[in-house]
């Protein structure tokens, strides 16, 4: 008993292993493809679409596609699956509020300096007057 449980703690490791090496060699193969959104199946699209239905305000027990049939189709998923996909999309959107603030702050900065350019302007030219 004792000798089967590193043995089942080592298959999973090494199914682990396999599995993450198979994601990435098929996600750096597919890159062009999968970074533009062009999933291989309409499957993998309305799982996306029912992630972002989530991180925009859908309840996590509802998994209902509300946008087909009139009363929305329950889907047959887990949201289990999701929180992975989900969590990389939600630091995705952070990291692009925080670069807009970023830039936004920069707009801002050199808007002022031209003001303030504008107003010692604005001043020689009214001591002048």
């Amino acid at each position: 008993m004792d000798s089967a449980r590193p043995r089942i703690w080592r298959d999973a490791a090494l199914a682990s292993a396999i599995a993450l090496l198979l994601s990435a060699v098929w996600a750096i193969r597919d890159w062009t493809a999968l970074s533009a959104l062009h999933l291989p199946d309409t499957d993998d699209v309305v799982r996306l679409q029912q992630i972002r239905d989530w991180l925009g305000g859908q309840a996590f027990g509802d998994l209902a596609q509300h946008r087909l049939g009139l009363g929305g189709v329950e889907m047959h998923w887990s949201r289990l699956p999701d929180l992975a996909p989900a969590a990389i999309i939600a630091l995705g959107k952070k990291k692009k509020k925080i670069e807009n603030q970023m830039k936004n702050k920069e707009l801002n900065k050199k808007y002022f300096q031209i003001l303030k350019k504008f107003s010692y302007l604005e001043l020689y030219l009214f001591q002048k007057i």
